[in-house]
């Protein structure tokens, strides 16, 4: 029996229990998420403003919980913020498969699930965390469509937007393989079906395609809900014809400078300001862009024209995509080179401009971000863009760029992540640190919203719910091999050994292929064989893209530009050596060696160019030529 005295003391020890368990019941610490970020400045792109001291829970692929620091939280992973700037993926609503898993204008008949490594280390480890593929190799479209519908935590998201779609004109015989030829109106329907049986639910109608098939597909699209996007310049259809057929979504801002100035009428007064006219190669032509920009604003006529189409797009909620950084690093405004062209790898432009041009030219570059501004003003939507093949790094570049010449940093993290997202329909799955979007995230010095170059320096990238870490490149550690070797086997025994090492993602053949490309654009033949022997075993029958007899041959011709006539000389022969059925590299071999003066090389190919393309009169001729001169020096 207990006495009174303890069931006193009993009741009130059990009466405390009982409100112990109802307070822990009260307070509980609810439940535990996947991942917590925790102590971070959120940056709310709705808004441009920036939140303190917060918390972000992520379930899952999803953002859950966005809270004050000092609310408790708890998580499976934590990761401590420490007062960092915590951002959403950026956008790049402009990029090719085809830069970066081809050779410049061809490449692979077809791609694999292990190519998305390769856009994981371009993109994602830059913070890019969606891309858009603005116009691909049809084959290519059910691959990347799948993409596109199964979204992972190891590389970007993907849309594809299908196209390039251009006309079949009589006088572009080129047609790189990213490009799809739309033959008549009639076609147009039937292309755009085809294009939505495979899932795409965009398109994008080049510059090359005629106004009959412009209106046939814009109305075929918008009569199946597709959206379009479109590159209009060079004199075609022009951006006031593309709104007026339902087109609202623009590629390049320099594509404006077609339809608001006459660029042949200007072309006297461009030369009389700068000293520019056509500009050779893609450097000149996207430094002279700049050139463009700066002309028409030191006009009153033209400024105005500019502005007042800047405001007709305004009206009609136009997006355009900036691809800021190529002009910019052609301009030498930038902190990291990227060009229009594959090939070659290289840290500056390659400009023909004397001292005082290249002066002029940094200063023009101010005149682009001026008319940037004045489209963000009035309302036009600017959408981060890249159009190269070092994307990931060309986006931080232009943010850089956009951040020292007019812009703050708020906006420019907005231009790059919910602008983007908004054009390609996705604002409501990224584009934001929200409660329901993706957990597509980028966590950065938070000092980068003063000083924009520090979007360079050390971040971290959560995609789809999980902190990436990017693999090395097998590519590069290859290379390593062959220029300590200098032997395509032992290289080979090397990556055998090395086949299952985690450290190194897959074996990206096109990173070889680059370096290939880098070494003929030097004239280093031998080093341009040697990485050939190591990386041909592993390219299918069906690989006929690489490697170029064009692009070797083009890179001749800019080593002869150069006046390195061995080294171009070199070159010519490999691509014979390479190519030994096409009539075209013995013809520029035997002009290489006539430059020289070595007419006995120049007789001998240009006899054997006309062995398999009799009807080449400049090949007869040149032979004549030779004939004649050595007649005269036998008298």
């Amino acid at each position: 029996m207990i006495k009174r005295t303890e069931k006193t003391i009993y009741s009130l020890v059990a009466g405390f229990a009982c409100l112990v368990l109802a307070a822990c019941q009260s307070f509980s610490p609810g439940p535990v998420h996947d991942l917590v970020i925790s102590n971070v400045a959120v940056f709310e792109a709705q808004t441009g403003t920036v939140q303190q001291a917060m918390t972000v829970a992520i379930d899952g692929d999803r953002i859950t919980v966005i809270q004050t620091a000092a609310e408790p939280v708890r998580g499976r992973e934590t990761l401590d913020g420490e007062g960092r700037l915590l951002v959403p993926g950026f956008v790049d609503t402009h990029t090719h498969a085809l830069i970066n898993f081809g050779a410049g204008d061809f490449g692979p008949a077809t791609l694999n699930d292990d190519h998305r490594e390769l856009l994981a280390r371009t993109f994602l480890a830059h913070g890019t965390t969606t891309i858009a593929d603005m116009g691909q190799p049809a084959d290519w479209v059910p691959r990347l469509q799948s993409w596109a519908e199964t979204p992972v935590s190891n590389a970007p998201n993907h849309v594809v937007v299908g196209g390039s779609l251009i006309s079949d004109f009589e006088w572009n015989r080129f047609i790189p393989q990213h490009h799809r030829v739309v033959a008549s109106p009639a076609d147009a329907d039937k292309t755009v079906a085809r294009y939505q049986d495979r899932g795409v639910t965009a398109l994008k109608l080049y510059w090359k395609l005629g106004t009959p098939e412009y209106e046939a597909l814009s109305k075929a699209a918008a009569a199946r809900g597709l959206n379009l996007y479109t590159h209009v310049d060079n004199g075609i259809v022009s951006i006031n014809e593309a709104m007026s057929n339902g087109v609202r979504h623009f590629e390049h801002f320099f594509t404006l400078i077609p339809t608001a100035m006459n660029i042949s009428a200007e072309r006297p007064a461009l030369k009389a300001a700068f000293g520019v006219d056509r500009p050779r190669g893609l450097d000149e032509y996207a430094a002279i862009q700049a050139f463009y920009f700066a002309h028409m604003r030191a006009n009153a006529a033209l400024d105005a024209d500019l502005l007042a189409l800047l405001d007709r797009m305004a009206a009609n909620k136009a997006t355009i995509s900036l691809t800021l950084n190529n002009i910019a690093a052609a301009a030498g405004q930038s902190s990291f080179f990227t060009g229009f062209g594959p090939y070659p790898d290289r840290s500056a432009p390659q400009l023909s401009y004397r001292d005082e041009q290249r002066a002029q030219l940094k200063t023009a570059f101010l005149a682009i971000t001026h008319y940037m501004k004045e489209a963000v003003d009035r309302g036009i939507v600017l959408r981060l863009g890249t159009d190269t093949r070092k994307g990931g790094e060309a986006a931080l570049a232009a943010m850089i760029a956009m951040g020292e010449n007019g812009f703050d940093m708020p906006t420019v993290f907005q231009i790059a992540t919910i602008n983007g997202a908004r054009a390609l329909g996705l604002d409501d799955d990224i584009g934001l640190v929200k409660a329901g979007h993706r957990a597509d995230l980028v966590l950065l010095d938070a000092s980068v919203l003063d000083d924009p170059r520090k979007l360079f320096g050390t971040k971290t990238i959560i995609k789809n719910g999980q902190v990436f870490e990017p693999k090395a490149s097998r590519a590069e550690a290859i290379l390593a091999q062959l220029n300590e070797t200098r032997d395509a086997e032992a290289a080979r025994n090397w990556a055998r050994e090395y086949q299952d090492d985690p450290r190194f993602g897959p074996l990206q053949t096109v990173e070889l292929e680059t370096a290939f490309y880098s070494a003929i654009y030097a004239g280093d033949v031998t080093r341009a064989r040697l990485t050939h022997d190591f990386v041909k075993p592993y390219l299918g029958p069906n690989d006929t893209h690489f490697p170029s007899e064009r692009e070797i041959n083009g890179a001749g011709y800019g080593l002869v530009n150069k006046k390195d006539m061995a080294s171009a000389r070199a070159v010519f022969a490999y691509n014979v050596e390479l190519f030994p059925t096409s009539a075209n590299v013995y013809d520029s071999l035997g002009e290489v060696c006539a430059l020289m003066g070595d007419m006995d090389c120049a007789e001998k190919n240009y006899k054997r160019t006309l062995a398999i393309n009799p009807d080449n009169p400049n090949a007869q001729n040149v032979l004549d030529r030779i004939k004649d001169l050595r007649t005269a020096a036998g008298s």
